[in-house]
């Protein structure tokens, strides 16, 4: 090594020397073997500085990297153990050289979370490096594994054989991609965009999970190490993967394998798509720093995680599943996909982000604009047209961002497709009470032999499940709970509570005061049921052939059996394939 000449201490390949003084004037003594600091990292997010030691160890040169907190004598046996030339009697010293030498060592910066920041008033993007458009030197000191591997020309040429020209994958590629936009517009509007949340969903065979690793393989290493976590275990472990997140796209692999009680889950998803986690004390009950972030969350899983949720608007409208979708066309295409995406991956979403920050927020923005402008033309007509558009629109600007910036010919359009076909599937799931309300009427033909209408006794010995009064063109249905609740599980209905509470809010629901059932009379008894009405008398549009006779006095059916008719007929099911049964699609 070269001299190092500090205003206390020499340095030399031989040692640390400290320079004194007597009375015969300067003299030199040597207190241990060399070290300095080799370089002084700086993390721009904690504000805390580590040093990099240089040191000498039986004539090995080795590196130590520590924080500067870390030289005091309470430290001395970490040191010691770590082949430090120190000791009791020349601690004090040895210390004193080391931060006279970081005075002078090269300067660096690191950075522990990931995605968009300001510092010194330029925007930045944090991955393994730090991406800008100025000369900022910063590198990644995190839990993942996100350095670059392979080539940027490898990874293009696995997307342009493998990936394009088949639109599911260029939607997963372009999902992966809308991670930035939502992690800048949510910095730039002072956290008013949530996360983009998507949950692929089908069997081993549809190829899911290569899907999900081509969507996070332009900014690190798609697998468990880096950009692929897995969906098992606490909400608080699994907040913990996407904290500090600010617009790199992160998969949450098998959500099959979770233990989260349907509660957790609802409230596990409102936390992470709404960007913020729990509040929570620390040892002195004192609150926690919240967890943050702002991204693009895949999930993938051989079933609906809605299913298993409160299932309301609310989440739906957070998180999009898509469904049996074929991801790959073979085991080959799988296979193919994988091995060039394992092999090089973290280059193309460097070029993408420069890209944005060359454009600019306001260019940025028109284009967005354009983009869900598409989307609402396109998208079928709900109460939530507008929002659904205005987050998919990130999705389709990251298709068209990403064939202008790395030369790519994914197909917008298919893209757009695939995005309008999934929220027509969602839709009626969606709309959770109108469904049910619509679908209701098909069962109600299928087991009309079950119930009694305007008080006249089924003409079968079937179990009753209720009743159906007619009053001029107001049709109620009376269901018993056990009749609901079948008829819900039928139409892949599982939370029937918060079904109750969305079909009273639509108004579809005749109830007593504070209450979701009405208490009526059946079969000499008086209960609860739940009562749906309707505004015409759908059941002459199956039973041609059997006009019910309407009440034209709502008081008296309870009490008096109406004129009975010349034939009724038993229907047992009654299905045309459209109109008949509409069922949902769990």
């Amino acid at each position: 090594m070269n001299k190092m000449s500090l205003l206390n201490f020499d340095i030399e390949d031989t040692g640390i020397y400290k320079i004194k003084q007597n009375k015969s004037g300067t003299y030199r003594k040597r207190i241990a073997n060399p070290a300095y600091v080799e370089k002084v990292i700086a993390n721009i997010e904690k504000d805390t500085i580590l040093f990099v030691v240089r040191y000498k160890n039986y004539g090995d040169w080795k590196s130590l990297q520590i924080s500067q907190g870390k030289l005091h004598k309470s430290h001395l046996e970490f040191f010691m153990s770590k082949g430090l030339d120190i000791s009791n009697t020349t601690q004090d010293d040895v210390f004193n050289c080391l931060l006279e030498s970081a005075q002078y060592a090269k300067i660096s910066h690191s950075h522990s979370n990931i995605g968009w920041v300001e510092l010194e008033e330029y925007l930045m993007y944090r991955l393994n490096e730090m991406v800008s458009l100025v000369n900022f030197q910063s590198n990644y000191e995190g839990r993942m594994d996100i350095k670059e591997h392979g080539s940027l020309i490898g990874w293009l040429d696995t997307v342009r054989s493998h990936v394009q020209g088949h639109s599911p994958l260029e939607l997963s590629l372009a999902i992966g991609m809308s991670a930035p936009l939502i992690g800048l517009y949510d910095m730039k509007m002072d956290g008013a965009y949530h996360s983009l949340m998507f949950h692929i969903i089908g069997n081993s065979s549809m190829g899911k999970s290569s899907a999900a690793a081509l969507a996070v393989s332009p900014f690190g290493r798609p697998t468990n190490k880096g950009l692929v976590k897995n969906f098992n275990g606490t909400a608080n472990a699994l907040e913990q993967h996407v904290a500090n997140n600010y617009g790199v796209p992160i998969v949450l692999d098998e959500t099959s394998m979770h233990t989260l009680t349907t509660n957790q889950l609802s409230t596990f998803v409102y936390q992470i798509a709404d960007n913020q986690g729990k509040n929570r004390l620390n040892k002195e009950a004192e609150m926690k720093d919240v967890l943050m972030w702002a991204t693009t969350i895949i999930l993938t899983g051989e079933s609906s995680i809605l299913r298993e949720t409160k299932a309301n608007v609310g989440l739906r409208v957070r998180l999009f599943e898509l469904n049996n979708i074929a991801w790959t066309q073979s085991a080959e295409h799988a296979e193919a996909l994988n091995a060039g995406i394992q092999k090089n991956y973290g280059h193309a979403g460097k070029i993408f982000v420069e890209s944005i920050m060359r454009l600019g927020l306001a260019k940025i923005d028109k284009m967005l604009h354009e983009c869900k402008k598409e989307l609402v033309d396109a998208l079928p007509a709900s109460n939530y047209r507008e929002r659904i558009a205005g987050k998919f629109a990130f999705v389709l600007l990251a298709s068209k961002l990403a064939n202008d910036s790395l030369q790519l010919s994914l197909s917008t359009s298919e893209i757009l497709r695939l995005l309008v076909e999934q929220e027509q599937a969602s839709l009626i799931k969606r709309e959770l009470a109108e469904s049910f309300h619509q679908n209701l009427k098909a069962k109600i033909i299928e087991y009309v032999g079950h119930f009694k209408i305007n008080n006249e006794k089924p003409t079968t010995n079937k179990s009753v499940f209720g009743k159906i009064t007619i009053k001029g063109s107001q049709t109620s249905i009376f269901l018993l709970e056990s009749a609901y609740r079948k008829f819900a599980e039928e139409l892949r209905i599982t939370n029937v509570d918060v079904l109750l509470n969305d079909l009273k809010e639509k108004g579809f629901l005749i109830h007593d005061q504070n209450k979701n059932k009405k208490r009526t009379r059946i079969d000499g008894n008086d209960v609860y049921t739940i009562c749906l009405r309707y505004d015409y008398n759908f059941l002459n549009e199956y039973i041609s052939d059997y006009k019910l006779v309407e009440s034209l006095d709502s008081e008296k059916v309870n009490s008096v059996y109406p004129r009975k008719p010349k034939k009724r007929p038993f229907v047992e099911s009654k299905r045309d394939g459209g109109s008949l049964e509409v069922l949902l699609n769990g």
